[in-house]
């Protein structure tokens, strides 16, 4: 059985006009869900202005069906505590039944 200590906020980006012919991303609560939550890797990268921390972590979650909105994709993202967002890389079911997805994701933090 898996632990599914963690509850992770599913957001959605949604692009919005900024009324001047151009648009803004907003980013839209979609879900509330249970899951595990695994570091993979972290490193160090060169960013434009600072360095930059790159977190790698596998999610896992009760799965849904592939139509359902809830359903994480790639693209969207997790918050995950007060101010940590995790961007979704992946989503795959974990094993044969289809009861949990494997989320691959990634979060940066400038130093």
């Amino acid at each position: 059985m898996m632990r599914l200590g963690h509850k992770l906020y599913l957001q959605r980006a949604q692009r919005l006009s900024d009324g001047a012919g151009g648009a803004v991303i907003e980013w839209q609560m979609v879900a509330a869900h249970w899951a595990g939550v695994e570091a993979q890797t972290a490193r160090a990268i060169t960013g434009e202005a600072a360095p930059i921390t790159r977190n790698r972590y596998t999610v896992t979650m009760r799965a849904l069906p592939f139509a359902h909105p809830a359903r994480p994709r790639a693209g969207d993202r997790f918050l995950f505590g007060a101010q940590r967002y995790l961007a979704i890389e992946a989503v795959t079911e974990l094993d044969a039944r289809g009861q949990y997805l494997r989320i691959e994701t990634t979060q940066e933090i400038a130093q």
